[in-house]
């Protein structure tokens, strides 16, 4: 794991605690959870959630903001300034979700975007299809706020819960 310290000093700092956490620390070393010996939801697989949630969320960005008068229409958006500022916050997340240490901060503020921009895009939406267009695009956005949730939860990255590891 690229996080780990240098087996030497994983060595002495198991050597000087005490047995229970030795094992926790052996688990850890080994990619296992020290509450369930279960295979641990740590840096691997933070990298596995965020990154494809930072691809897309680069393309909607750089699309919305680089072309937002044929994009912006399909979110219920008409205004080419809304459309940017929309992209542009979107694309501000990208490099902590891609690369950032650690990634869960990045998805919870993702999480808390998601749907302010899609009630914003609603809320600016005018005539039939625009309305259609931003309420699919909430919809979307609800459904994107739920599995970055979820995900957060699984990396144990949400408030209140603990958090091994990082």
């Amino acid at each position: 794991m690229a996080n780990n310290p240098p087996e030497e000093s994983r060595v002495r700092i198991g050597e000087r605690a005490s047995l229970p956490n030795r094992l926790i620390i052996r688990q850890v070393d080994q990619g296992m959870s020290p509450d369930t010996g279960d295979p641990m939801a740590g840096t691997e697989r933070t990298e596995n959630t965020t990154v494809p949630v930072g691809v897309i969320s680069g393309l909607a960005g750089g699309a919305l903001a680089a072309f937002p008068r044929s994009v912006g229409p399909l979110i219920g958006l008409r205004n080419p300034l809304h459309c940017r500022v929309i992209g542009l916050l979107d694309l501000a997340l990208v490099p902590g979700l891609l690369w950032g240490r650690p990634r869960g901060p990045w998805l919870m503020a993702r999480a808390a975007v998601n749907l302010p921009m899609a009630a914003f895009a609603l809320s600016q939406a005018r005539g039939t299809h625009s309305v259609r267009n931003a309420r699919i695009f909430l919809a979307a956005m609800a459904l994107a706020t739920i599995d970055d949730v979820r995900s957060l939860r699984a990396i144990r990255c949400w408030p209140g819960d603990r958090s091994v590891g990082r």
